[in-house]
């Protein structure tokens, strides 16, 4: 907890008036003893959460820049769906999870658990593979081509189950019928026995932004109610994403 506290009190320093700061002016400003900033600040330029300048001095990093970014798009995104997540949890009874993309995974940022004794268990900052998982796939599937194909290569497609898609070429086959019918399944490839179905969700200029999904246990997520589930998660994605671009 100490240490957590004297990182903290190093990036409070940052402002928008201040946006470099030297080993000196950080010493002097948290009270902490010079090799003690020095050290965690060198730790902090190799996490990528601080960059060193030519001059010695700190700046921020890109890297806590793109959790701002998460926690401002998720905030506003939980918002929005909070209707609809609500609705398809009252509707199925199943869990109902909204996901968007972190790096190269999938963060949650919503969830609804199924009231059965037996469920798919989700929960909020879980995170979670894009190959494996249908709100992984809707996502994936819905960015930019060259986004997609970067991801694609980048990916350790790492077997969870038997269904699991480990090549790539299966895997861009996958996303390209996505893409084509507008919803993704998870057959049992992430979890043995949890089937899952997600649609994707567009903000500003169409692009994806997050996916929001339906999972529970395989006897109950039928080859049959996984086609009913589907237009309703579609639905649900339709009616939050025009809400998503009327709120810019």
């Amino acid at each position: 907890m100490k240490l957590l506290k004297r990182i903290v009190s190093i990036l409070d320093r940052f402002s928008n008036h201040r946006t470099s700061l030297s080993l000196g002016e950080l010493v002097q400003e948290t009270g902490l003893p010079k090799p003690t900033v020095y050290r965690l600040c060198e730790a902090l330029v190799e996490e990528g959460m601080l960059i060193k300048r030519d001059d010695g001095r700190y700046v921020l990093g890109t890297k806590l820049l793109g959790y701002g970014a998460i926690a401002l798009t998720s905030n506003e995104i939980r918002r929005i769906a909070a209707p609809e997540i609500q609705e398809l949890h009252a509707i199925t009874r199943e869990t109902v999870h909204l996901g968007i993309l972190s790096d190269k995974e999938i963060i949650s940022i919503e969830a609804l658990e199924s009231p059965h004794g037996l469920r798919a268990t989700r929960w909020v900052g879980q995170r979670a593979p894009l190959h494996s998982t249908a709100v992984g796939k809707a996502l994936l599937a819905f960015l930019p081509h060259s986004e997609r194909e970067r991801l694609i290569e980048e990916l350790k497609l790492r077997r969870y189950t038997e269904n699991t898609i480990t090549s790539r070429e299966k895997l861009r086959k996958e996303l390209d019928e996505i893409r084509s019918r507008g919803y993704a399944i998870d057959n049992m490839e992430n979890e043995e026995e949890v089937r899952c179905v997600a649609a994707p969700i567009f903000g500003l200029n169409g692009r994806i932004v997050a996916s929001i999904s339906i999972s529970g246990p395989a006897f109950r997520l039928t080859s049959q109610r996984l086609q009913e589930y589907a237009s309703l998660v579609m639905d649900a994605a339709k009616k939050i994403s025009r809400k998503m671009q009327m709120s810019i």
